[in-house]
């Protein structure tokens, strides 16, 4: 077997095992962590933070990692991924590690940007889908459908953090505490992103599910 395919299958294999890790040491920390918040981590020691640390960058390492092993096994060239794994590092440090305290007109004009992404990729969709084949528009249909399910989570994320719960604000604090109405339409809304992200992803898993089997399909 050769070194690059081989490099590719321990990089996909360790990024599994990071996922799985992630899911075992979330239900480790939870119960305890629920009962303390951030007080929970003073409690545990330095091994207990580094603990903390590894498990908090296990689905992000374990992605890139995923990603980069799939290149790796199909053959891209070097260059190509050396570029992807920089750039993703260096966007996943920025995100991690920045702390803005409240915004508002960060998240609105977040949620303006969103919204014209997506009215981008819905008229490129439906210009480019009229030149497709049968198979190929069944695909990009489901692609769209993820897309509009990952649309609404966003939607109802953003009723979390701003407009109605206003989730981000400091001052609401005490109001969720104090209102088991307010707590119930926070929880509801929180289910509600579940759903609408269970629902999205799959139709684009489908899809690239379908996409393979047509390719399969082809070759016979």
């Amino acid at each position: 077997m050769e070194k690059k395919k081989i490099i590719g299958i321990v990089s996909l294999g360790i990024g599994i095992g990071l996922f799985i890790f992630s899911i075992i040491s979330a239900w480790i920390l939870t119960p305890e962590f629920m009962k303390l918040g951030e007080d929970y981590w003073p409690t545990v020691g330095t091994p207990g933070k580094i603990f903390g640390y590894f498990w908090a960058l296990s689905f992000p390492i374990g992605s890139i990692l995923i990603f980069l092993g799939i290149l790796t096994r199909i053959n891209v060239e070097s260059k190509r991924i050396m570029i992807y794994l920089v750039s993703l590092l260096v966007l996943i440090f920025i995100i991690i590690n920045i702390d803005i305290y409240r915004s508002s007109l960060f998240f609105g004009i977040g949620g303006i940007l969103i919204e014209i992404f997506l009215i981008m990729i819905l008229w490129y969709w439906g210009k480019n889908r009229v030149f497709l084949e049968k198979e190929e528009k069944i695909i990009g249909d489901l692609r769209i459908i993820g897309y509009l399910f990952l649309a609404l989570a966003t939607w109802f994320m953003c009723g979390l953090g701003a407009m109605v719960m206003f989730a981000t604000n400091a001052d609401n604090i005490a109001l969720f505490v104090a209102s088991t109405e307010t707590q119930k339409n926070m929880i509801s809304i929180q289910y509600k992103i579940m759903i609408c992200l269970i629902i999205g992803w799959f139709f684009i898993s489908f899809s690239y599910l379908k996409s393979n089997l047509i390719t399969k399909k082809r070759k016979e």
